[in-house]
C-alpha cells in the first residue's frame, strides 16, 4: 500500500518545511509542484526529498493539483497545501493497515482553520474536508478557487461511494491575519470566483466562498446579498450553511443590523454543533449593541456551549472587551 502525497506551492519558503516534514509521518513520497515561486520553495522541496515540479499559474488551482496528480505513483494521492500541517492521532503503520483493508473510495480529515493574529487565537473554525483518494484517472479536482474533488467522486463511484475519516487533523494556517494580508490572498480569490462565475455560472458554493472572501476584506455590503441567498434559501444541513450563516451575522453586525444578527445566531444556535460557542457570543454582542445592557452579554448561557479550554479564554476575552466598552458608555467610575 503507497500514498503520494501532491502539493502545490508558490513562495512558501516561511511554512514549507513543516508541512512536509509533518506529511513524512504519513509518507515520504511528495511530488510538489512549483506555479512560480521567487523564494527557497523548490529547494526546500528537493533538500527534504520530493520530487519537484514546475508549472507556469494558470489562475486555476484545480489545474495545478491535477498537474500533481499526474505525477502520483502511489495507489493513493493525499492532497493539502503548504500552509496546512498533519496531526496523527495514530501511528503511521496503524493508517496504513487501515487503507490496506478498507472499501472505501476516499476518506475526509477533520480541518482546523486558525483566524485571527496567530494560532491558538479567537476563532478556529473546524470542518471536514476530503484529503485522501484511490489513485484513479477519473478523479479529479474542479474549479478555479475553492477546489473540490468530492464532485470528481461522486461522477467515478456514483452510488457505491464510500467515504470513510481519517484519524488525523489537518492544521490551516494560511487565513491568519499575517499570511493573508502578505499574499494578497482575498483579493485573488474573488478575482478567480468572479472568472468561475462568468465561465460555470453561480452555485450556492460559489456564492458561499465568494461572499465570505467579501466579508472578510470587509465589503459588508457586496458580502451581504450574496450570504444571504446561501442562508435563506438553503435547508440549513449543507455542510457550508453555518460558516455561512456566521459571516452573514457578522455582516450583519458590522452594518449596524443587530436585529438581524440575533434573529441569524438564534438559527443557527438550535444545531448542536462546535460553533454553538461562536453563536452564542456574537448574539450576545448584537444584543449588547441593541439594548446596552449587562444583562444582555449574559444571556444566552454561554458558558456551557464551551468545548475546550481555548474556547474558555476566547470567551473570557471578547466577555472583559464587552464589560469594559458597557462600563465606559454606562459612564460608572
Amino acid at each position: 500500500m503507497t500514498v503520494t502525497a501532491c502539493l502545490i506551492v508558490r513562495d512558501e519558503a516561511e511554512l514549507l518545511e513543516v508541512c512536509i516534514r509533518s506529511i513524512h509521518g504519513f509518507t515520504k513520497d511528495v511530488v510538489v509542484v512549483d506555479t512560480g515561486s521567487l523564494d527557497d520553495s523548490p529547494d526546500i522541496a528537493k533538500r527534504l526529498g520530493c520530487t519537484v515540479f514546475h508549472l507556469p499559474w494558470q489562475d486555476d488551482f484545480s489545474a495545478a493539483r491535477n498537474f500533481a496528480i499526474e505525477h502520483a505513483t502511489g495507489e493513493w494521492v493525499l492532497c493539502i497545501d503548504a500552509d496546512e500541517r498533519i496531526e496523527l492521532a495514530c501511528s503511521r503503520d496503524d493508517v496504513h493497515r487501515m487503507l490496506e483493508t478498507t472499501t472505501c473510495q476516499a476518506f475526509t480529515a477533520e480541518v482546523h482553520s486558525y483566524l485571527g493574529q496567530r494560532r491558538n487565537s479567537d476563532f478556529v473554525f473546524q470542518d471536514q474536508r476530503v484529503v485522501l483518494f484511490r489513485r484513479d484517472p477519473l478523479v479529479r479536482f474542479r474549479r478555479r478557487v475553492h477546489e473540490d474533488v468530492t464532485e470528481s467522486l461522486s461522477l467515478r463511484y456514483g452510488e457505491s461511494l464510500a467515504i470513510g475519516k481519517l484519524p488525523l487533523v489537518v492544521c490551516h494556517l494560511g487565513y491568519l491575519d499575517t499570511i493573508v494580508e502578505k499574499r494578497q490572498k482575498r483579493e485573488r480569490n474573488i478575482r478567480l470566483l468572479q472568472m468561475e462565475i462568468a465561465e460555470h455560472g453561480s452555485s450556492p458554493w460559489i456564492e458561499y466562498c465568494l461572499g465570505t472572501e467579501r466579508a472578510g476584506n470587509e465589503q459588508w455590503d457586496q458580502a451581504l446579498p450574496l450570504l444571504e441567498h446561501v442562508v435563506y434559501s438553503g435547508t440549513g444541513e449543507e455542510r457550508f450553511w453555518l460558516p455561512a450563516a456566521y459571516a452573514l451575522a457578522c455582516c450583519y453586525l458590522k452594518l449596524e443590523r443587530g436585529e438581524d444578527c440575533s434573529t441569524i445566531c438564534s438559527m443557527a444556535i438550535v444545531h448542536d454543533h462546535d460553533m454553538h460557542f461562536h453563536f452564542s457570543l456574537l448574539q450576545s454582542e448584537a444584543r449588547f449593541a441593541n439594548k446596552n445592557s449587562l444583562a444582555a452579554l449574559l444571556d444566552g448561557e454561554v458558558c456551557h456551549s464551551l468545548q475546550s479550554e481555548q474556547d474558555v479564554f476566547a470567551f473570557s476575552a471578547r466577555y472583559l472587551v464587552l464589560f469594559r466598552q458597557l462600563w465606559q458608555k454606562s459612564g460608572s467610575t
